[in-house]
């Protein structure tokens, strides 16, 4: 699976990367995004947890490499 990984960054221009911390940095970014929903917007509920399932899947997605 890395070595797909490898080549759709490759193919996003993205190269010497390790694609492990990328899939890190996009777990953080999805969980920034629905602490600052829960703290501006509390009642959206389905929002924020469908970005921290995404969040998990994406961390999964990392460990798995």
């Amino acid at each position: 699976m890395r070595e797909k990984f490898e080549a759709i960054l490759k193919g996003h221009g993205i190269y010497g990367e390790d694609p492990e911390e990328i899939l890190y940095a996009v777990q953080e970014m999805l969980l920034l995004v629905a602490d600052e929903i829960k703290e501006k917007e509390p009642y959206a509920v389905n929002s924020i947890d469908r970005l921290e399932k995404a969040a998990y899947e994406v961390h999964d997605l990392a460990t798995d490499m």
